[in-house]
């Protein structure tokens, strides 16, 4: 999936809290020890401290899943797959190994397996929003956009804060050919997190697809002014102030774009500048 590795590199996070918080086994020495070797990149005597805990206590599932953890960033993934298999075993709702595991079936291109394990933590966890996410990208990717999209209601009903969720359901919206409806929710977006770029650059896209020329140039002014080396944002907004009957404006973000690299600009410069 195309966020699925900034999703999995966030989820990392999750690893650092206690073991507590994922199952109600306790913690032993050599987990913890395991456990840190992990932080510390040294995946070898980590391993060795996971496989010390499980031979004093088989059914240790955090010492497993700490050991599958250290398999996938190893890439060595059906190993990986292995010791999750083994975790959800002992633990059926051990949501965090569940999650994972459906990480590595997608990057074994097996979705289906992937897809549900990530509605298994779903159905564990209704609140757990970055499997939701998943899933909704599983929809999108399989064309279902309406089903892409009521994934991310259910996000927005659950953390109307999480800003994302409103950017992925604009971008499956647009698709849907609901255009005011992407707009609303880019719109939104922007409120939470007012220099996210690619919100403005979007919604400048779908203003100028709608006619909306002087909406569409003051959202492309918006992505360079936070990042002034954006070449398509150039192209652009020359495009619609072409529109708007700016051709001095037009013809200078058509260069400005074509310096940057921008290719596309030059075949608007040549068609809509005499110079």
């Amino acid at each position: 999936m195309r966020n699925s590795i900034f999703l999995f590199a966030l989820l990392n996070i999750l690893f650092l809290i206690s073991c507590t918080n994922r199952t109600e086994q306790p913690c032993d020495n050599h987990y913890i020890k395991g456990h840190n070797y992990f932080l510390l990149l040294k995946f070898e005597d980590a391993i060795k401290e996971f496989d010390l805990s499980i031979q004093a206590d088989p059914n240790n599932v955090n010492a497993i899943y700490g050991k599958g953890r250290v398999y996938l960033y190893q890439n060595e993934l059906e190993k990986s797959v292995s010791c999750f298999n083994q975790a959800i075993a002992i633990d059926p709702k051990f949501t965090f190994a569940i999650y994972d595991r459906a990480f590595v079936q997608h990057m074994l291109g097996n979705n289906k397996e992937s897809l549900s394990d990530f509605k298994k933590v779903a159905d564990n966890r209704p609140d757990f929003i970055y499997s939701i996410l998943e899933i909704g990208f599983f929809e999108g990717e399989m064309g279902k956009y309406k089903l892409a999209v009521e994934q991310f209601d259910k996000i927005v009903k659950i953390r109307p804060d999480f800003y994302l969720s409103y950017g992925y359901r604009a971008s499956y919206k647009n698709l849907m050919g609901d255009k005011q409806g992407a707009i609303d929710d880019y719109t939104h977006l922007i409120k939470i997190k007012n220099d996210h770029l690619t919100a403005y650059y979007n919604r400048g896209l779908i203003y100028g697809e709608l006619k909306h020329y002087m909406l569409a140039v003051s959202d492309f002014s918006k992505v360079i002014e936070l990042q002034p080396g954006y070449s398509k944002a150039y192209t652009s907004r020359g495009v619609y102030e072409y529109y708007l009957k700016q051709n001095d404006k037009a013809c200078a973000d058509f260069s400005n774009a074509m310096e940057l690299g921008d290719s596309t600009a030059q075949f608007y410069r040549s068609k809509y500048c005499s110079k």
